[in-house]
């Protein structure tokens, strides 16, 4: 190898060490300063599934909640967002109507979880819940994704995984609310047919 070539191979690496120094030095400063900013994005994750009759039994509550308004939001150890709610009705646990309670939902305002939009003040939903240790009067989804309905009029959209244990109750897969707006979920079924398959599962 040339002495130029030797010169050239020497520079690259004294280049590429003084950029990644500097980058250190950059990301450390931000830290320090508490100028990081987070530019947030979208977390795939896969989740625990379970059949419907696994859902009720392993869930401490099952309720509908109204969604009163967003609490805060955290980052460690995973974006989470912590919403004040009030129950309605409790279908099984140890509540009463018209407590308020928090719930823990993946994703922030910066970071989308699996592309789910996150809960909004007056949504209606019945939740399949866990409580949250660590947390006073607070829960988590049991098996988010597949475990709460979004009570609309009189029926509930289910927006993810069909159930078969519901397949004989379902009305579809999209209903016209009574604003003439199309919903669509995996499943939509009346409210009170969903209830009463909670019932049933109920030991």
């Amino acid at each position: 190898m040339s002495l130029i070539a030797v010169l050239r191979s020497k520079m690259f690496v004294v280049v590429i060490t003084l950029a990644l120094l500097s980058t250190v030095v950059f990301v450390a400063f931000n830290q320090l300063s508490g100028k990081e900013e987070e530019q947030g994005g979208n977390i795939h994750a896969s989740l625990a599934t379970y059949s419907f009759d696994e859902s009720v039994q392993k869930s401490a509550l099952i309720a509908k909640v109204r969604i009163v308004d967003k609490v805060s939001e955290i980052n460690e150890p995973s974006p989470k967002t912590i919403f004040n709610a009030e129950i309605e009705q409790v279908y099984k646990g140890n509540r009463t109507q018209n407590e308020q309670i928090h719930i823990l939902q993946n994703g922030t305002s910066k970071w989308t979880f699996n592309d789910n939009a996150l809960f909004q003040p007056d949504d209606q939903m019945i939740l399949f819940l866990m409580e949250a240790q660590g947390y006073e009067n607070t829960y988590w989804l049991l098996a988010e994704e597949t475990n709460f309905y979004k009570v609309v009029d009189d029926k509930v959209i289910k927006p993810r995984l069909e159930y078969e244990e519901l397949k004989s109750v379902s009305l579809g897969k999209e209903i016209k609310s009574l604003q003439g707006k199309t919903e669509k979920g995996v499943q939509i079924l009346k409210e009170k047919d969903l209830i009463g398959k909670i019932k049933q599962h109920i030991k």
